[in-house]
């Protein structure tokens, strides 16, 4: 159980989704506010990197001009919102969303860090109307992302993108399995054959 400083308004959610193994004997997960790491022999959490405002600050890799801006204003100002999240090799990758309070621009994209959070990097952006409801990536930095494109609070339209080496493949019709979030098998349609809904 984390503490609570007074005044301060925190979530408390009854069970944590998002999470992976970061290394044998570490758990990385999503609890109500940016990314933590669970020490298995210990118990000892500890944040996963300072945070994405304070990130972007420091420097993040293909940081856009957009999130630059908005790191740049006061922590008070901004929300910060964090997705999926998953291990694959030497890279962590998860969805992050940074909007300010009282205004409409707003950062949803996929992230990859290194294992201590130290170094960032920005994979994907999403149009202003668009959010990843999840994405899986694979080990050679390819990544299909699934997203949804609201009206207001409403989701018209769902849809796939894909980076990397395998984008070709993936965009073709690859779809993964899930697995606790991960891609455990997947299935390829073929040219011709009906879509398996």
């Amino acid at each position: 159980m984390e503490n609570v400083q007074p005044g301060r308004s925190t979530q408390f959610r009854t069970r944590i989704f998002r999470y992976a193994w970061l290394d044998s004997h570490t758990l990385i997960y999503v609890h109500g506010a940016r990314p933590r790491l669970l020490d298995i022999t210990s118990g000892d959490t500890r944040p996963f990197g300072p945070g994405l405002r304070n990130q972007a600050r420091h420097g993040v890799s293909g940081a856009t001009a957009e999130l630059q801006a908005l790191a740049e204003l006061p922590a008070d100002h901004l929300w910060e919102y964090y997705g999926d999240l998953q291990v694959v090799g030497d890279d962590v990758w998860f969805s992050a969303t940074l909007t300010e309070q009282r205004g409409s621009r707003r950062v949803n994209g996929l992230f990859r860090a290194n294992p201590e959070g130290t170094n960032w990097s920005l994979t994907a952006t999403m149009a202003p109307n668009d959010r990843i409801e999840g994405f899986f990536a694979l080990p050679d930095r390819s990544v299909l992302i699934a997203v949804a494109t609201y009206r207001g609070t409403t989701i018209i339209d769902r849809s796939q993108k894909t980076l990397g080496p395998m984008a070709e493949f993936l965009t073709s019709g690859w779809i993964p399995m899930r697995n606790s979030h991960q891609p455990t098998f997947g299935f390829h349609r073929l040219p011709g054959r009906p879509e398996v809904r």
